[in-house]
């Protein structure tokens, strides 16, 4: 009987966080560079029997949670520069508006959220809750005894 290897690879937030320049983006939800890359390079390479890519609901609703805070953030500061600006002769009065305050944000989130998962077959992983605290400790102990975490490197290919 003959096996064959199949790998699966679990994503963390931080290779998925999408970000326009060193900020979150919330204006959609998808992946980050990181994951387009490595799933492209799967799919060009006829791999994906061989390559499983997946992520946690935990990251996901991590994911969420920070495009809505980012949302939440931006508009709170936007507010505070309009103040700042108001009064100065070149600027017409009422000519910055203030996104709505009634838009809700978390519900535009979770909309896109579950649209791209859906329409991209995101593989999702659920742990379940009685797990959570060891996922947790385990994860704990493994950044804090790695002094320089290594990355590997995917998009690179084989000369022949």
């Amino acid at each position: 009987m003959s096996y064959k290897l199949k790998t699966l690879i679990v994503f963390d937030t931080n290779v998925l966080r999408e970000m326009h320049g060193k900020e979150v983006a919330y204006s959609k939800f998808s992946f980050g560079k990181a994951y387009e890359e490595l799933n492209s390079f799967i799919n060009e390479n006829g791999l994906a029997g061989d390559v499983v890519l997946t992520v946690s609901t935990m990251v996901i609703e991590e994911l969420k949670n920070q495009k809505k805070r980012a949302y939440v953030q931006d508009v709170n500061d936007l507010k505070e520069i309009v103040k700042r600006l108001v009064g100065l002769p070149h600027i017409a009065k009422n000519s910055i508006t203030i996104p709505d305050e009634n838009f809700d944000c978390e519900i535009f989130v979770e909309e896109n959220a579950k649209k791209f998962i859906e329409e991209n077959g995101i593989n999702t992983l659920i742990y379940k809750d009685e797990h959570s605290t060891s996922i947790l400790s385990n994860m704990i102990k493994k950044v804090a005894t790695v002094d320089k975490p290594k990355v590997l490197k995917f998009f690179h290919r084989p000369r022949l």
